[in-house]
């Protein structure tokens, strides 16, 4: 299924727009919750933008049998309810979406999308066992599944007291066999400190009790990270090699100087790759900056943000203790000075892993990168274990 739902959302930039529709039903739904939990794909901005103002048009684009979606004006008050496989796309006037059950995905950006105010132009599908309405706050023309139900709304707030949609983030490129640049994460407003104030973060998908929440929390206030958007920062998407650089190279500024003054170029990433070459945290000759890193590869990289002498040992982890790492080998020294420092621990025993397992080629997520920079900065956050 994983496979099919990423060559799906691919597909969507070369194929007429809406035909992805026919190809799913509740009962054997195109796209699943494994999209929003599995490899984060950048989302295809393509010709779907060329019917888009064909529909903003004045004349009225009637179903088409191909592809079952239609056109059609809403009054404000209006329900649309939308199941499994339907989609929907706001062309004018206001709207927001409330989630009843499962998820429901950006296609446009690629990402898990909360409640709340649609974007216009972004096409929004419901995943499998899934279930959403939209509101419509003002009269708006909408792009949707023939089969979803359109019924009298509830009692909404008025549309003046709804938050107007920020500008939303560029869509991102076309992956390619060659890629140039990766998805510059948006700049997150950082929050006043208040010692009255409990600090916050804008991030909907990040919850107090969430497991990395006080690790996210701690390095976001640190300003080394910022979210995919302004209110997602996306934790269970892969970490890429660029987005490495960047938290290696404002890790080491931030203990070297004192403060982080780097700043996204043109091409965003370079400014934090041209810092970790000339201090000697990356070697030359990377490529494949947009990718995802493995978490041996990661800790290659992050190992170099801090001198030696900040990874004072506090667990006993003897040589050979971790059966996927070879401590002979440069990148298995890292992993067992982090191991005995208590910034890694390793995975927890199940049917195929043993406790403490690396997994050295498995991609790091973004939210396992966040727990590792922050034991890093902080030893309150280190954890002692024994390996025997």
């Amino acid at each position: 299924m994983k496979k099919r739902v990423l060559a799906f959302l691919l597909c969507l930039s070369l194929l007429p727009f809406g035909s992805v529709y026919a190809a799913g039903s509740a009962e054997d739904p195109f796209i699943s919750k494994s999209y929003i939990d599995g490899t984060f794909i950048p989302a295809v901005e393509s010709v779907v933008k060329a019917l888009l103002e064909t529909l903003k048009g004045d004349s009225e684009v009637t179903v088409s049998p191909s592809t079952g979606m239609v056109t059609e004006n809403i009054p404000s008050g209006k329900d649309i309810v939308l199941s499994s496989g339907q989609s929907i796309i706001i062309l004018s006037g206001s709207a927001k979406i409330s989630k009843d059950k499962g998820c429901i995905v950006n296609a446009t950006m690629g990402l898990e999308a909360s409640s709340g105010s649609l974007y216009k132009n972004h096409r929004y599908i419901i995943c499998e066992d899934s279930a959403a309405t939209v509101h419509i706050l003002s009269s708006a023309k909408v792009y949707m599944s023939e089969g979803a139900e359109i019924k009298e709304g509830s009692p909404q707030t008025p549309a003046p007291a709804e938050p107007k949609p920020s500008t939303p983030p560029a869509t991102y490129p076309i992956p390619s066999a060659t890629p140039v640049s990766t998805p510059t994460p948006t700049t997150t407003p950082r929050p006043t400190p208040s010692p009255s104030v409990q600090p916050t973060m804008p991030f909907t998908d990040i919850k107090p009790g969430n497991r990395y929440y006080k690790a996210i929390l701690s390095i976001y206030e640190k300003g080394l990270i910022n979210g995919m958007t302004p209110t997602l920062y996306a934790p269970g998407n892969d970490l890429t090699l660029a987005q490495a650089l960047k938290l290696a190279a404002c890790v080491h500024q931030l203990h070297a100087e004192g403060n982080i003054s780097l700043k996204s170029g043109e091409i965003w990433y370079k400014t934090y790759l041209d810092y970790c070459l000339d201090e000697g945290i990356a070697d030359s000759g990377l490529s494949g900056f947009n990718s995802p890193i493995t978490r041996r590869e990661f800790v290659e990289i992050i190992y170099n943000a801090l001198p030696e002498s900040d990874y004072k040992a506090i667990n006993i982890i003897p040589e050979g203790s971790i059966d996927d790492v070879d401590s002979d080998t440069l990148w298995g020294k890292k992993v067992y000075t982090f191991y005995r420092a208590g910034i890694l621990t390793g995975v927890t025993e199940d049917s195929v892993n043993s406790v403490h397992d690396f997994l050295p080629d498995d991609f790091i997520s973004r939210a396992e990168a966040a727990a590792v920079i922050n034991r890093m900065l902080d030893d309150g956050a280190r954890i002692p274990f024994v390996v025997s």
